[in-house]
């Protein structure tokens, strides 16, 4: 069995959400203060607030998407999600887990798991959805990660073992 695998997001998404939306937040944020100290009076003001509306947008886009972001780390003990900078670690054994498998969304597949034991809400802040009635818990689409889809679905399904169905349980409505 292969050792510790980790799976990041896609480069390009991760790329956006680190670096071009906070510096363009910084951008139009200097822009902003520059523009009240350049301009006198009200118009200055008035292109303050135009500058850090739009300084805003960027900003606030930037922390939506780094919220969401977490890599899955997959290992002989567990699969486990690691949020950015290591934080809020979902670690989940295989041996606490009825099955892992693919479950088709809103038209793409979805990496989940059935754990032994539900949960009331769905697990941290990340964009995983919790199903309370099928004991489903939608971890991510499996298309846009940093390595190929089959290799992420080979690993999981070469640690998971017998627990791996495919597919995990019907469609999902909308």
């Amino acid at each position: 069995m292969r050792a510790k695998e980790v799976f990041r997001p896609n480069p390009l998404g991760t790329f956006l959400g680190a670096v071009l939306l906070p510096v363009m937040a910084l951008f139009f944020g200097g822009a902003a203060v520059a523009m009240l100290v350049r301009t006198p009076g009200t118009a200055g003001v008035l292109w303050f607030l135009l500058f850090a509306a739009v300084a805003f947008l960027p900003g606030i886009g930037g922390c939506l998407m780094l919220r969401g972001w977490f890599a899955i780390e997959v290992d002989e003990a567990a699969l486990s999600m690691v949020g950015l900078f290591n934080t809020n670690r979902l670690r989940m054994p295989w041996s606490d887990l009825d099955g892992v498998g693919l479950v088709k969304w809103r038209g793409a597949r979805f990496l989940s798991v059935r754990p032994t034991r539900g949960w009331e809400t769905k697990p941290h802040r990340w964009a995983m959805r919790w199903e309370p009635n099928r004991r489903l818990l939608l971890i991510s689409g499996v298309e846009r990660w940093s390595r190929p889809t089959e290799e992420l679905l080979g690993c999981v399904r070469e640690h998971a073992g017998t627990k791996w169905r495919d597919p995990l349980d019907e469609p999902l409505a909308d």
